[in-house]
């Protein structure tokens, strides 16, 4: 009969309950959406009526997001070099780290541009919204010396450190 329907159409047991203690329906109805995340777009509206099947909410899910960095192809071997990008911009809070996913070529009529897609685990970010992206490359330790540090002898550097007592020096 007329529960078997409402089963088959998705209705949860507790509205059948609620329905079945009043013994009438109501006006409205819930609608459950099939995944969870954020409406994007929505097609309806308080009291417009709507069909089987009928799109009403496009639903999208902000856990994992990417974001296109656009450069000029010339620049293509400085980007190589940074190996670190961190997503910054006003609302977020702090940086998020972000991935290389892919380079897309872009090319027009009088340029040819491309696009890095950048993966990130999205905090605080909504789609349209704009961020800086944070480029560097690894950290690397440098062990600096003075000049007079140095001696060439040979073609060949030797490099002296202080030994124990004043004046002694060692290779």
């Amino acid at each position: 009969g007329a529960k078997e329907k409402l089963i088959l159409l998705g209705v949860k047991q507790k509205e059948l309950s609620q329905l079945l203690k009043r013994g009438k329906a109501l006006f409205f109805t819930t609608i459950y959406a099939p995944i969870s995340g954020v409406i994007y777009k929505k097609n309806i509206y308080h009291g417009d009526a709507f069909k089987a099947k009928e799109k009403l909410f496009t639903i999208i899910n902000l856990k994992n997001l990417w974001v296109n960095m656009k450069f000029d192809q010339s620049k293509l071997n400085i980007l190589n070099k940074y190996t670190n990008f961190y997503i910054d911009g006003l609302g977020i809070n702090g940086k998020i780290k972000a991935q290389k996913d892919r380079l897309i070529p872009e090319i027009k009529k009088d340029q040819t541009l491309l696009n890095l897609r950048l993966r990130f685990k999205n905090k605080d970010l909504f789609p349209g919204m704009y961020v800086r992206i944070l480029a560097s490359s690894l950290k690397e330790k440098l062990l600096i010396l003075p000049n007079t540090a140095i001696i060439r002898k040979n073609g060949l550097y030797y490099v002296f450190k202080t030994g124990e007592y004043e004046g002694e020096y060692e290779p």
